[in-house]
């Protein structure tokens, strides 16, 4: 009897380090780490291309990962990978798609500033359609993510070593205008003073 429970729990040992390794984060890679390469590479270059049209827009990180991990390890293996990638850190904030091997996608958001709400967060989940290609579904939820978000981006912060011209512009020509207005307004007192 004790040599059962000695070989049954050998093989529980065995089996949990090699569930541990499978679920191991592996190194960023761009908008898309798909490190089995699912994607091909034109789709893959099409998606980033895509994911960081809307961090540009948006100002918010957005970033997914295709992963061999079931869907019952999927948040939680999200979770793990948003924390080590510093998804949002060097922008306002993030999204993150975990895409488990099987099951739909898990929508992976900061939970002390979650841009999306419960019921929008419903709805990208809701969106996703695993009988679709990869490529397609993470098309599909990054556009569906540009339109719930671009209406809340209004006066969102450059990120670090991000300088934006127009706002520049902006303050430039207004200080230019206000010494301008201010020697104009010091020459006509001095002028008067002096009649």
């Amino acid at each position: 009897m004790s040599s059962r429970f000695l070989v049954l729990a050998v093989l529980a040992t065995l089996l949990t380090s090699a569930s541990a390794m499978a679920l191991e984060v592996p190194a960023i890679n761009g908008h898309i780490t798909d490190p089995q390469h699912e994607l091909s590479a034109t789709e893959l270059e099409a998606i980033q291309t895509k994911l960081t049209k809307i961090q540009d827009e948006t100002h918010i990180d957005v970033a997914g990962w295709l992963s061999q991990a079931t869907d019952a390890d999927a948040t939680t293996l999200g979770r793990t990978a948003y924390r080590k990638w510093n998804i949002g850190h060097d922008w306002d904030n993030g999204v993150f798609f975990m895409m488990p091997a099987t099951g739909r996608v898990h929508v992976i958001l900061d939970p002390e500033r979650p841009e999306l709400t419960a019921a929008e967060l419903a709805q990208v989940t809701d969106a996703d359609k695993p009988t679709l290609s990869m490529s397609r579904r993470i098309e599909l939820l990054a556009d569906l993510t540009l339109e719930i978000l671009r209406p809340k981006v209004t006066h969102r912060a450059m990120p670090p070593g991000k300088a934006n011209p127009t706002r520049g512009a902006i303050y430039g020509v207004a200080s230019g205008l206000i010494l301008l207005l201010a020697v104009a307004l010091t020459w006509a007192r001095r002028r008067r003073m002096a009649t």
